[in-house]
């Protein structure tokens, strides 16, 4: 079921803070994405769109909800065994449309779930 529920959102303070502190990063062109494995047993995710680059909140909010429809309907890209804290950035200053969005956050997901699958053969 691809829904993005309130389970689903990091929240917490601390661990966004960890998160920045000590995640890894996946880049997209003008899509960061951040990434930490959790010891939860669901992926968090957090989006955020810099103030600096987009000045006007509701191309902000409009932003942060494409980015967020995104993830919800590719994030079965992720594997099911592992749960992430993930924490999307928008670096650039258009307002892009749906489609970008959904390509990037796509790529970066299959980029993490590759990353864990090389990982995992590794050891």
């Amino acid at each position: 079921m691809n829904t993005l529920g309130q389970d689903k959102k990091l929240k917490s303070r601390n661990a966004i803070k960890h998160l920045l502190a000590h995640g890894q990063k996946i880049k997209e062109g003008s899509l960061l994405m951040l990434y930490i494995k959790s010891e939860e047993t669901t992926t968090r995710i957090a989006v955020s769109v810099q103030k600096r680059n987009t000045k006007l909140a509701v191309n902000r909010n409009r932003i942060k909800r494409l980015m967020r429809e995104a993830y919800r309907l590719n994030q079965q890209l992720l594997p099911e065994n592992v749960a992430y804290h993930l924490f999307f950035l928008y670096l650039g200053k258009d307002i892009e449309p749906f489609d970008f969005f959904n390509t990037k956050i796509k790529k970066a997901l299959v980029r993490l779930s590759n990353t864990e699958l090389n990982h995992e053969q590794k050891t």
